[in-house]
């Protein structure tokens, strides 16, 4: 079996085609369990979102014939009008839900991305509802709250990423730390490159060279 550095390479992880050393995978399961739960709800929504961009014509003709008489009704904090629930995208357990909304006026029809917390939410006292698209075309109003949520959610990837980067400078050596951070990133379920300029990984090189 092969070794690196006296260590065998001997523990397989998802995604990932090679072999960990002991101290390799000791430091891939340290450092995971740190960011375990912000990747657990990044790819929970990476997943809810996927799904409404297959979605939007379904829900565009959802929102053409919609007659939501006996639908869940909502108001948001701040505006008078009664919104009517045509779909549940995203919701988590006894705290949020992401819905959307219909409002039927003489003067035309608006819909809309809400953000809403559940009853049981400690939160629904405080912050209650708020909109996260409006309009009157639905299909605008899908995609400009997919843009704004997607952006939001890559942020917040390259955020985890730089924690893992950081985490694992001060855990391994180069080769090694890069090997681990290489290791843990097929954990998203959409695996982009962080090979660009100012990335993670670019940092992760830069603590290489200068340990070297």
């Amino acid at each position: 079996m092969l070794k690196r550095q006296g260590e065998l390479c001997q523990h397989e992880v998802p995604g990932y085609p090679g072999l960990l050393t002991n101290r390799e995978y000791r430091a891939y399961r340290e450092t995971v369990s740190m960011v375990e739960w912000e990747l657990q709800l990044y790819n929970k929504k990476a997943a809810a979102f996927s799904e409404i961009e297959k979605q939007i014509s379904r829900l565009r003709k959802l929102a053409d014939n919609a007659t939501p008489e006996n639908a869940q009704v909502i108001t948001v904090r701040g505006d008078e009008k009664t919104w009517r629930v045509l779909e549940i995208f995203f919701a988590e357990k006894n705290e949020s839900e992401l819905l959307f909304c219909l409002h039927d006026s003489k003067s035309g029809r608006l819909f809309s991305v809400i953000h809403n917390f559940r009853p049981e939410s400690a939160m629904k006292k405080l912050l209650g509802s708020s909109f996260l698209a409006v309009g009157r075309n639905p299909s605008g109003v899908l995609e400009h709250f997919l843009n704004n949520e997607l952006y939001a959610l890559d942020v917040a990837r390259k955020r985890v990423e730089l924690a893992v980067a950081e985490d694992l400078l001060g855990r391994l050596p180069g080769p090694e730390c890069r090997r681990v951070f290489n290791a843990i990133i097929p954990l998203y379920d959409k695996q982009k490159s962080v090979e660009n300029e100012n990335s993670p990984s670019e940092k992760i090189a830069t603590g290489m060279r200068m340990k070297l």
